[in-house]
Protein backbone atom coordinates (compact mmCIF):
# COMPACT_ATOMS: atom_id res chain seq x y z
CA UNK A 1 0.00 0.00 0.00
CA UNK A 2 1.43 3.12 -1.10
CA UNK A 3 -0.65 6.91 0.73
CA UNK A 4 1.05 9.83 -1.47
CA UNK A 5 -1.50 11.82 0.65
CA UNK A 6 -3.23 11.16 3.50
CA UNK A 7 -4.92 14.85 4.02
CA UNK A 8 -8.38 13.50 3.30
CA UNK A 9 -11.19 14.46 5.86
CA UNK A 10 -9.85 12.40 8.34
CA UNK A 11 -6.10 12.01 8.03
CA UNK A 12 -5.20 8.34 7.19
CA UNK A 13 -3.44 6.90 9.72
CA UNK A 14 0.00 6.75 9.22
CA UNK A 15 0.37 3.26 10.58
CA UNK A 16 -2.35 2.01 7.62
CA UNK A 17 -0.03 0.23 5.20
CA UNK A 18 1.84 -1.70 7.70
CA UNK A 19 -1.96 -2.95 8.87
CA UNK A 20 -2.86 -4.07 5.62
CA UNK A 21 0.22 -5.66 4.28
CA UNK A 22 0.05 -9.52 3.70
CA UNK A 23 -4.26 -9.00 5.11
CA UNK A 24 -6.16 -10.92 2.94
CA UNK A 25 -9.67 -9.50 1.87
CA UNK A 26 -12.24 -11.78 3.31
CA UNK A 27 -15.11 -9.81 1.94
CA UNK A 28 -16.72 -6.59 1.03
CA UNK A 29 -19.93 -5.24 2.33
CA UNK A 30 -21.57 -2.09 2.50
CA UNK A 31 -22.95 0.22 4.95
CA UNK A 32 -25.01 3.37 3.89
CA UNK A 33 -22.19 5.35 1.77
CA UNK A 34 -19.01 3.35 3.41
CA UNK A 35 -17.38 0.75 1.67
CA UNK A 36 -16.23 -1.99 4.48
CA UNK A 37 -13.19 -4.00 3.31
CA UNK A 38 -13.14 -7.14 6.16
CA UNK A 39 -9.99 -8.79 7.04
CA UNK A 40 -10.22 -11.22 9.63
CA UNK A 41 -11.53 -9.61 12.52
CA UNK A 42 -10.70 -6.28 11.15
CA UNK A 43 -12.14 -4.07 8.23
CA UNK A 44 -11.03 -1.33 6.40
CA UNK A 45 -13.41 1.60 6.14
CA UNK A 46 -13.58 3.64 2.81
CA UNK A 47 -15.97 6.31 1.82
CA UNK A 48 -15.63 8.26 -1.69
CA UNK A 49 -17.17 12.18 -0.37
CA UNK A 50 -18.02 13.92 -3.02
CA UNK A 51 -15.69 13.35 -5.70
CA UNK A 52 -13.79 9.95 -4.71
CA UNK A 53 -13.52 6.91 -6.48
CA UNK A 54 -11.93 3.26 -6.04
CA UNK A 55 -10.65 1.66 -9.84
CA UNK A 56 -9.00 -0.88 -10.21
CA UNK A 57 -5.92 -1.42 -12.68
CA UNK A 58 -3.88 -4.28 -14.16
CA UNK A 59 -1.52 -1.53 -15.55
CA UNK A 60 -1.65 0.90 -13.44
CA UNK A 61 -1.14 4.34 -15.10
CA UNK A 62 1.15 7.19 -14.11
CA UNK A 63 -0.25 8.89 -11.13
CA UNK A 64 -2.10 12.02 -11.73
CA UNK A 65 -2.59 14.77 -9.30
CA UNK A 66 -5.67 14.04 -7.08
CA UNK A 67 -4.33 10.33 -7.26
CA UNK A 68 -4.19 9.69 -2.95
CA UNK A 69 -3.87 6.06 -2.15
CA UNK A 70 -2.85 2.80 -4.10
CA UNK A 71 -3.54 -0.75 -2.57
CA UNK A 72 -1.37 -3.43 -3.98
CA UNK A 73 -3.02 -7.13 -4.43
CA UNK A 74 -0.76 -9.99 -4.79
CA UNK A 75 -3.07 -10.26 -8.18
CA UNK A 76 -1.25 -7.72 -9.75
CA UNK A 77 -4.68 -4.84 -9.48
CA UNK A 78 -4.17 -1.97 -8.07
CA UNK A 79 -6.82 -0.44 -6.18
CA UNK A 80 -6.06 3.37 -6.49
CA UNK A 81 -8.16 5.75 -4.59
CA UNK A 82 -9.23 9.61 -6.80
CA UNK A 83 -10.31 12.58 -4.84
CA UNK A 84 -9.82 15.52 -6.17
CA UNK A 85 -12.08 17.64 -3.19
CA UNK A 86 -10.38 15.20 -0.50
CA UNK A 87 -13.96 14.63 1.42
CA UNK A 88 -13.45 11.59 1.15
CA UNK A 89 -12.08 8.87 3.88
CA UNK A 90 -9.90 5.55 4.51
CA UNK A 91 -9.84 4.30 8.14
CA UNK A 92 -8.67 1.46 9.94
CA UNK A 93 -11.32 -0.23 12.14
CA UNK A 94 -11.03 -3.07 14.86
CA UNK A 95 -13.12 -5.59 16.05
CA UNK A 96 -15.67 -4.79 16.17
CA UNK A 97 -16.40 -2.27 13.22
CA UNK A 98 -20.15 -2.09 13.60
CA UNK A 99 -19.61 -0.24 17.32
CA UNK A 100 -17.52 2.50 15.37
CA UNK A 101 -19.12 6.01 15.73
CA UNK A 102 -19.82 6.56 12.06
CA UNK A 103 -21.58 3.09 11.30
CA UNK A 104 -23.20 2.30 15.59
CA UNK A 105 -25.96 5.21 15.28
CA UNK A 106 -27.24 4.92 11.35
CA UNK A 107 -30.28 3.08 10.17
CA UNK A 108 -31.66 0.79 8.48
CA UNK A 109 -31.07 -0.08 4.58
CA UNK A 110 -33.91 0.78 2.63
CA UNK A 111 -34.30 -2.85 1.18
CA UNK A 112 -33.74 -4.29 4.88
CA UNK A 113 -36.79 -6.26 6.08
CA UNK A 114 -36.82 -4.64 9.17
CA UNK A 115 -37.48 -1.29 7.59
CA UNK A 116 -41.21 -1.36 7.33
CA UNK A 117 -43.97 0.59 8.16
CA UNK A 118 -44.40 -0.42 11.59
CA UNK A 119 -40.70 0.90 12.28
CA UNK A 120 -41.14 3.80 10.91
CA UNK A 121 -44.53 4.50 12.45
CA UNK A 122 -42.65 4.10 15.72
CA UNK A 123 -39.72 6.01 14.79
CA UNK A 124 -41.50 8.88 13.25
CA UNK A 125 -44.64 9.10 16.52
CA UNK A 126 -42.90 12.26 18.17
CA UNK A 127 -41.22 13.53 15.26
CA UNK A 128 -42.59 17.00 14.28
CA UNK A 129 -40.19 17.52 11.13
CA UNK A 130 -40.99 17.56 7.58
CA UNK A 131 -41.44 13.89 6.31
CA UNK A 132 -38.98 14.63 3.80
CA UNK A 133 -36.35 16.14 6.36
CA UNK A 134 -37.05 12.41 8.20
CA UNK A 135 -36.35 10.54 5.58
CA UNK A 136 -33.28 11.63 5.05
CA UNK A 137 -32.43 11.13 8.36
CA UNK A 138 -29.54 8.46 8.36
CA UNK A 139 -29.90 7.92 12.42
CA UNK A 140 -33.43 6.82 10.83
CA UNK A 141 -32.85 4.84 7.06
CA UNK A 142 -29.65 5.36 5.25
CA UNK A 143 -29.28 5.69 1.18
CA UNK A 144 -32.41 7.63 0.96
CA UNK A 145 -30.67 11.25 -0.24
CA UNK A 146 -32.42 14.83 -1.58
CA UNK A 147 -33.34 13.26 -4.96
CA UNK A 148 -34.75 9.76 -3.91
CA UNK A 149 -36.96 11.52 -1.31
CA UNK A 150 -38.06 13.37 -3.48
CA UNK A 151 -39.19 11.33 -5.92
CA UNK A 152 -40.36 8.37 -3.31
CA UNK A 153 -42.67 11.01 -1.78
CA UNK A 154 -44.35 12.39 -4.70
CA UNK A 155 -44.84 8.94 -6.24
CA UNK A 156 -46.39 7.73 -2.62
CA UNK A 157 -48.78 11.05 -2.92
CA UNK A 158 -47.22 12.37 0.30
CA UNK A 159 -46.78 16.13 0.25
CA UNK A 160 -43.07 16.70 1.69
CA UNK A 161 -43.71 19.43 4.37
CA UNK A 162 -46.20 17.31 6.22
CA UNK A 163 -45.14 16.95 10.05
CA UNK A 164 -43.88 12.95 9.90
CA UNK A 165 -45.78 12.20 13.04
CA UNK A 166 -49.00 12.76 11.39
CA UNK A 167 -48.37 10.54 8.09
CA UNK A 168 -50.56 7.31 8.94
CA UNK A 169 -49.55 3.67 8.84
CA UNK A 170 -51.09 3.06 5.43
CA UNK A 171 -49.34 5.64 4.35
CA UNK A 172 -45.91 4.85 5.23
CA UNK A 173 -46.33 1.49 3.72
CA UNK A 174 -46.93 2.77 0.45
CA UNK A 175 -44.00 5.11 0.70
CA UNK A 176 -41.71 2.68 1.74
CA UNK A 177 -42.61 0.55 -1.36
CA UNK A 178 -41.98 3.65 -3.64
CA UNK A 179 -38.78 4.48 -1.98
CA UNK A 180 -37.75 0.74 -3.33
CA UNK A 181 -38.88 1.40 -6.06
CA UNK A 182 -36.97 4.65 -6.76
CA UNK A 183 -34.11 3.36 -6.01
CA UNK A 184 -34.29 -0.19 -7.91
CA UNK A 185 -34.86 1.63 -10.83
CA UNK A 186 -32.49 4.05 -10.58
CA UNK A 187 -29.46 1.23 -9.99
CA UNK A 188 -30.71 -0.60 -13.04
CA UNK A 189 -30.79 2.86 -15.73
CA UNK A 190 -28.00 4.84 -14.50
CA UNK A 191 -28.01 8.22 -16.40
CA UNK A 192 -24.57 9.49 -17.82
CA UNK A 193 -22.49 11.96 -16.03
CA UNK A 194 -22.36 13.78 -19.00
CA UNK A 195 -25.95 14.48 -18.92
CA UNK A 196 -26.14 15.40 -15.49
CA UNK A 197 -23.85 17.87 -15.68
CA UNK A 198 -25.31 19.37 -18.99
CA UNK A 199 -29.36 19.35 -17.04
CA UNK A 200 -27.26 20.94 -14.15
CA UNK A 201 -26.51 24.38 -15.76
CA UNK A 202 -30.11 24.79 -17.33
CA UNK A 203 -32.18 26.73 -15.12
CA UNK A 204 -34.32 25.16 -12.25
CA UNK A 205 -38.08 24.68 -13.57
CA UNK A 206 -39.85 25.23 -10.36
CA UNK A 207 -43.51 26.42 -9.34
CA UNK A 208 -45.43 24.49 -11.82
CA UNK A 209 -49.16 24.59 -11.95
CA UNK A 210 -50.76 22.63 -15.11
CA UNK A 211 -54.29 23.89 -16.51
CA UNK A 212 -54.78 20.23 -17.59
CA UNK A 213 -54.38 17.20 -15.63
CA UNK A 214 -52.98 14.92 -18.56
CA UNK A 215 -49.62 17.34 -18.70
CA UNK A 216 -48.83 16.86 -15.91
CA UNK A 217 -45.46 14.93 -15.50
CA UNK A 218 -46.07 11.41 -14.49
CA UNK A 219 -42.43 11.80 -11.95
CA UNK A 220 -41.19 14.78 -10.34
CA UNK A 221 -37.69 14.15 -12.10
CA UNK A 222 -39.48 14.17 -15.58
CA UNK A 223 -39.84 17.93 -15.08
CA UNK A 224 -36.04 18.81 -14.70
CA UNK A 225 -34.37 15.70 -16.30
CA UNK A 226 -36.22 13.17 -18.69
CA UNK A 227 -35.25 9.84 -18.79
CA UNK A 228 -32.32 8.87 -21.46
CA UNK A 229 -30.45 5.55 -22.03
CA UNK A 230 -27.57 4.48 -20.54
CA UNK A 231 -24.69 5.35 -22.92
CA UNK A 232 -20.92 3.82 -22.73
CA UNK A 233 -18.00 6.38 -22.70
CA UNK A 234 -16.22 7.20 -26.04
CA UNK A 235 -19.17 6.03 -28.09
CA UNK A 236 -20.10 8.25 -30.38
CA UNK A 237 -23.33 8.79 -29.40
CA UNK A 238 -22.07 9.60 -25.82
CA UNK A 239 -20.45 12.53 -27.05
CA UNK A 240 -23.41 13.58 -29.48
CA UNK A 241 -26.76 12.19 -27.68
CA UNK A 242 -29.31 11.35 -30.60
CA UNK A 243 -31.81 11.76 -27.74
CA UNK A 244 -30.84 15.13 -26.77
CA UNK A 245 -33.01 17.09 -28.93
CA UNK A 246 -36.28 14.89 -28.11
CA UNK A 247 -35.53 15.49 -24.41
CA UNK A 248 -35.34 19.28 -24.74
CA UNK A 249 -38.56 19.07 -27.04
CA UNK A 250 -40.12 17.62 -23.85
CA UNK A 251 -39.09 20.05 -21.59
CA UNK A 252 -40.47 22.97 -24.01
CA UNK A 253 -43.64 20.93 -23.89
CA UNK A 254 -43.90 21.03 -20.11
CA UNK A 255 -43.22 24.95 -20.32
CA UNK A 256 -46.20 25.29 -22.65
CA UNK A 257 -48.69 23.57 -20.64
CA UNK A 258 -47.20 24.69 -17.03
CA UNK A 259 -47.24 28.11 -16.19
CA UNK A 260 -44.07 29.41 -14.35
CA UNK A 261 -43.69 31.90 -11.78
CA UNK A 262 -40.19 32.43 -12.69
CA UNK A 263 -39.84 33.67 -16.41
CA UNK A 264 -37.44 31.31 -18.16
CA UNK A 265 -37.14 33.38 -21.40
CA UNK A 266 -34.92 36.39 -19.76
CA UNK A 267 -32.29 33.54 -18.40
CA UNK A 268 -32.54 31.01 -21.39
CA UNK A 269 -30.01 33.04 -22.79
CA UNK A 270 -27.54 33.58 -19.96
CA UNK A 271 -24.45 31.55 -19.79
CA UNK A 272 -24.60 30.65 -15.93
CA UNK A 273 -21.01 30.25 -15.03
CA UNK A 274 -19.51 34.05 -14.73
CA UNK A 275 -16.02 34.90 -16.56
CA UNK A 276 -13.56 37.87 -16.13
CA UNK A 277 -14.30 40.92 -18.14
CA UNK A 278 -12.43 44.04 -17.63
CA UNK A 279 -11.56 42.82 -13.59
CA UNK A 280 -15.35 43.11 -13.35
CA UNK A 281 -17.41 40.01 -12.79
CA UNK A 282 -20.14 39.97 -15.46
CA UNK A 283 -22.16 37.13 -17.57
CA UNK A 284 -21.95 36.05 -20.88
CA UNK A 285 -24.46 35.69 -23.35
CA UNK A 286 -25.01 33.77 -26.42
CA UNK A 287 -23.34 35.67 -29.56
CA UNK A 288 -20.84 37.65 -27.74
CA UNK A 289 -17.45 37.21 -26.58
Amino acid sequence: MHVYDRRLRWSVPSTLPKRLTGRKIDAIDRRSKYLLFRSSSDTLLVHFGMTGSLRAFTDAPPRKPHDHIDILLDSGVTLRYRDPRRFGAMLWLPHPADGHPLLAHLGPEPFDPRCDAAYLHAALRSRSAPIKLALMDNHLIVGVGNIYATESLFRARIRPTTPAKRVSKIRLARLVAEVRATLTEAIARPIPARILRLWARRPAVQGLRCRNPADSPRRASDVVLPAMPAMKRGSPSAEHPPDLEDAEGRIAGVRRACPIRRTLEKSKSAVLSPIAHRGRLTTARRGRG
